[in-house]
């Protein structure tokens, strides 16, 4: 072989190499559920929220298969607050928004891939408000926590604990995001 073959074969193994990589890191690394929940993290930010944390996972390894998605804010919790998310999740096309407990009477709460609130971590759920949708391409639950104390269950922003209790300002709510798809 001469000099300049073997220089055309090098580069075009190492394109491929690169096409191929990044082929891979794209679809081990997107999320389709973190996706999806950017409409309503995107309304909550227009009315000044502060995101806390997030999480997630793209459902492409041997040990999770389902992609999924958990965020939380603190926002100014005002009357407005529970339209602007049931009317952000219907411009989605999601219209089977039940409470909670509508949504066990119906459906159950076991083997849904989240823990379905209020749970036994909640304190004084009766002033929180929980919403939860699901179809056959997702699940998703929206819970307004109004607690002093909240257990984030994911890692706040510039902490690296997990089940973290935060204490949220007065007039403030929690919203969590649980997005499965």
């Amino acid at each position: 072989m001469t000099k300049i073959n073997l220089n055309k074969i090098v580069i075009i193994v190492l394109c491929v190499t690169f096409v191929l990589l990044s082929f891979a890191v794209y679809y081990f690394t997107f999320n389709s559920a973190n996706n999806s929940a950017k409409h309503l993290e995107s309304t909550l930010t227009k009315a000044k929220a502060i995101k806390l944390c997030s999480t997630g996972d793209g459902g492409r390894s041997l040990d999770n298969t389902v992609p999924w998605y958990v965020s939380e804010y603190e926002i100014d919790d005002d009357n407005q607050l529970l339209g602007t998310i049931i009317k952000t999740l219907e411009s989605q096309g999601i219209n089977n928004i039940y409470t909670t407990k509508d949504f066990i009477e119906k459906y159950g709460s076991e083997g849904l891939g989240i823990r379905i609130r209020p749970n036994e971590y909640d304190k004084n759920p009766e002033n929180n408000t929980y919403l939860i949708s699901k179809t056959h391409d997702y699940l998703v639950q929206v819970n307004i926590l109004r607690n002093s104390d909240n257990r984030l269950l994911c890692r706040p922003i510039g902490n690296n604990e997990y089940d973290y209790i935060y204490r949220q300002s007065p007039g403030k709510a929690v919203v969590e995001i649980y997005w499965i798809e």
